[in-house]
């Protein structure tokens, strides 16, 4: 695997074929398990910046359970990461404003069981101090740890929607 910039579509093939050099490289004498384990840092080495230095919320679930989320998500809603992780159903519903609590949850459900819902909108939630914000949530379903997932980005445009 190259050092080169690689471009990424809007579905993960640039990324995608990457990781895929990295897991299906053969092996060899030369290609040891401790060197497809050191590909497999540098791949991520290359790649956590991208994710954690994002100026989007990801937010990864899986079972109506949050199953990763990094900072920007723990900066939108308050609560660290490690506590994000910790969410199942109520504390994840918790998190969407009672306005809108019935469509958003639905909307979730759905798309984790696979129905086709659009893909981006706005919705209001709860910060853990109890404030409200409007995010732009552009969402989709994902394979990931090889199970069925949804993966939500999103952007807190709060103060936008309050100066118009």
């Amino acid at each position: 695997m190259d050092d080169n910039p690689t471009e990424i579509n809007s579905s993960g093939e640039g990324l995608h074929s990457q990781f895929s050099e990295v897991i299906n490289t053969p092996s060899t004498q030369e290609n040891t398990k401790t060197d497809k384990n050191n590909k497999l840092i540098k791949f991520e080495q290359k790649y956590r910046p991208l994710v954690e230095n994002s100026l989007q919320s990801i937010i990864i679930f899986q079972g109506l359970k949050i199953i990763f989320a990094n900072s920007v998500a723990s900066n939108i809603f308050g609560y660290t990461v490690k506590e994000l992780h910790t969410f199942g159903p109520v504390q994840l519903r918790g998190l969407v404003h009672p306005d809108k609590r019935e469509l958003e949850w639905g909307n979730l459900k759905k798309r984790s069981a696979g129905e086709n819902i659009p893909p981006h909108y706005q919705f209001k939630c709860l910060t853990k101090d109890g404030k409200t914000k409007t995010l732009e949530l552009y969402s989709n379903k994902i394979d990931y740890n090889n199970a069925p997932a949804v993966q939500a980005v999103c952007l807190d445009i709060t103060e936008r929607i309050e100066a118009t």
